[in-house]
């Protein structure tokens, strides 16, 4: 991932603010029978697991929401039947609008291996679907309330 440049860092959010993050990548190549998704952990340590739709020819992307500007690691998993065939090793950067990457699986096996044991949790687990939508409302009223009674309002 590019670093950003600190010009155009969007100055009317504020770090921690929830924004939209479309996440693409670039170059892969899945079969008809293969999923590609993305894993997503933020700066609190959740996972998210989602999958990626196909924006034109050997490009994906998925959308996600991110607290602004903050510290994320992410990868990507191609699945056939719920099992890993490919995946690309970890990257780190902060939320932002936009991230890019190009596809680059990981080729030794060592690698492939330990990578799959730390994202050997349940898949269903890492559903972004089975938490509870309304969580991350919740938790932003709570930030907004939170201020309100700082600032005495």
């Amino acid at each position: 991932m590019t670093k950003s440049n600190p010009l155009f860092v969007d100055s009317t959010k504020v770090r921690g603010d929830v924004i939209g993050t479309q996440i693409e990548l670039r170059d892969a190549m899945i079969y008809d029978d293969e999923q590609l998704f993305v894993l997503v952990t933020n700066n609190q340590g959740m996972t998210t697991r989602t999958q990626m739709k196909v924006l034109d020819y050997r490009s994906y992307e998925a959308r996600v929401h991110l607290s602004h500007q903050t510290h994320v690691t992410f990868q990507f998993v191609v699945e056939k039947d719920s099992k890993i065939l490919w995946l690309s090793a970890q990257h780190t950067g902060r939320a932002q609008y936009a991230i890019v990457e190009e596809w680059e699986p990981l080729t030794d096996e060592t690698a492939i291996a330990a990578a799959q044991s730390l994202i050997n949790k349940p898949l269903n687990s890492l559903d972004h679907k089975s938490e509870d939508p309304n969580a991350w409302a919740r938790e932003s009223s709570m930030n907004v309330r939170a201020l309100m009674d700082k600032w005495g309002l």
